[in-house]
């Protein structure tokens, strides 16, 4: 199974440790309409319509830390056939981010917050600056982009597609994460993660179904 360009390792395990000691205060994150991605205008079918664009703005010392994520999931199934660097599990929800930087200062890596995660790779067939898996933690995994000779997202460039499995629905409250810079992070709240809902399995929703049907024809 091709699981793209992915590595491991230390990558950004200091950020993932001093990210509350960051500069965080003069963080702005904000909705804002899709850019110039194929994740943000929902390409293909989404998982409950679950899709965006997210601005991220911090202003500090080394220049300024701006952009925008975009991200969208999708059941494995509805993964869009372009998407063809990784090939998903059956049966999951796919995760999808993809990291512009407009600002001033390069964009290092970025963190997502979540336990509930599986298998996390890069994408590279819709192009972008090389990106790698960096550090994976109990409650977040990050996603590098100067790794070895890769020289992190400088402005105008974009990451490759960065993806994560999970067998938990999306859930659009509290979720949030960080993109860095090396000394500051900005963060990215409203993001999709998992929630705490499992996937239905292919047999409830047939039951499911099927109820649906009796009740029909009953009234009827």
């Amino acid at each position: 199974m091709n699981r793209g360009f992915g590595c491991t390792g230390k990558g950004l395990d200091v950020f993932g440790r001093m990210i509350f000691g960051l500069a965080i205060a003069g963080v702005l994150a904000f909705a804002v309409s899709a850019e110039a991605g194929v994740l943000g205008s929902g390409t293909g079918t989404t998982y409950n319509n679950t899709f965006g664009t997210l601005a991220y703005s911090l202003t500090g010392p080394g220049g300024a830390l701006t952009g925008t994520v975009e991200y969208a999931v999708y059941e494995s199934a509805d993964v869009p056939a372009a998407f063809t660097g990784v090939t998903p599990a059956a049966g999951k929800a796919v995760y999808i981010y993809q990291v512009f930087n407009t600002g001033s200062t390069t964009a290092n890596g970025y963190q997502v917050f979540t336990s509930e995660y599986n298998t996390v790779a890069v994408d590279p067939s819709q192009g972008g600056e090389s990106s790698a898996v960096g550090t994976l933690e109990p409650t977040s995994l990050t996603w590098i982009f100067n790794h070895l000779a890769f020289d992190g997202l400088q402005a105008g460039e974009n990451s490759q597609l960065l993806w994560f499995e999970s067998d938990k629905e999306p859930s659009m409250t509290g979720g949030f994460s960080l993109v860095h810079n090396g000394g500051s992070s900005a963060l990215v709240s409203g993001i999709a993660v998992p929630g705490t809902n499992d996937i239905p399995e292919p047999a409830s929703l047939a039951l499911i179904g099927l109820g649906a049907l009796v009740l029909i024809r009953r009234r009827g």
